[in-house]
C-alpha cells in the first residue's frame, strides 16, 4: 500500500497509513473534536415513548430479520436468534424488557470490529481505495429496531415535534 511516496507493506504499517490517512481527524479511538451543544430557545414538549415488549411482538422482530449478515464483536448472529426460538426468546425478551424500562443501551452492545471495504473498480494499494464499515452486535441490532419502531409510534402522535424541513423519521409519503 502506498501514500505519497510512503509504503506500508505489513498489516500493523497498514493500519497505521489508514489512520492516517482516512482517519486523520481522529486522535486515537476517540474523536478529537468537542460536540455542539445545541442551544433551545424555548422548552420542547417531553415526547413519552412505550417502554412495554410483548412476546410476540419480538416474536415478529426476530422472524423478519435478515440472514447472512456479518456479526459485531459478540459473534451472535441473526440466524442463532432465529434458530433459538421461543426458548432462547424467552431469555431475550427479559433483557430488552429491562434494557427499555431502565433506558438503558449495553455497553458491550456497542462495541465494533471495523473493517476495511475495498471500493469499487479502485485500486487496492491506495488508502483512500478504502471505507470503513463498522460490524456492531446484532443482539444491539435488534434493541435498537425496537426503539426506533417505539420513536416512529411516538412521533406519529405528535408530527409537529419535527421540524418541516426534517425528512428523517418520516414516511416516504410524509416527507413529499
Amino acid at each position: 500500500m502506498i501514500h505519497e511516496k510512503e509504503s506500508a507493506d505489513t498489516d500493523e504499517a497498514k493500519v497505521d497509513l489508514f489512520k492516517k490517512v482516512i482517519f486523520r481527524a481522529n486522535d486515537g479511538p476517540k474523536s478529537c473534536r468537542a460536540p455542539v451543544q445545541a442551544e433551545f430557545t424555548q422548552p420542547k414538549e417531553e415526547l413519552k415513548i412505550r417502554q412495554d415488549l410483548s412476546d410476540e411482538e419480538l416474536e415478529e422482530l426476530i422472524r423478519g430479520l435478515p440472514r447472512w449478515k456479518s456479526t459485531g464483536a459478540d459473534q451472535v448472529p441473526y440466524e442463532a436468534l432465529q434458530l433459538g426460538g421461543g426458548l432462547l426468546r424467552i431469555h431475550l425478551l427479559r433483557v430488552f424488557q429491562v434494557c427499555l424500562r431502565n433506558s438503558y443501551h449495553p455497553d458491550n452492545f456497542k462495541d465494533t470490529i471495523l473493517v476495511m471495504v475495498r471500493k469499487a473498480k479502485k485500486p487496492a494499494n491506495l488508502p483512500t481505495s478504502w471505507r470503513p464499515l463498522a460490524l456492531l452486535s446484532c443482539l444491539g441490532k435488534v434493541l435498537e429496531k425496537i426503539v426506533a419502531s417505539r420513536m416512529q409510534e411516538a412521533l406519529k402522535t405528535k408530527p409537529e415535534l419535527l421540524p418541516a424541513r426534517q425528512f428523517g423519521w418520516r414516511t416516504t409519503s410524509e416527507a413529499l
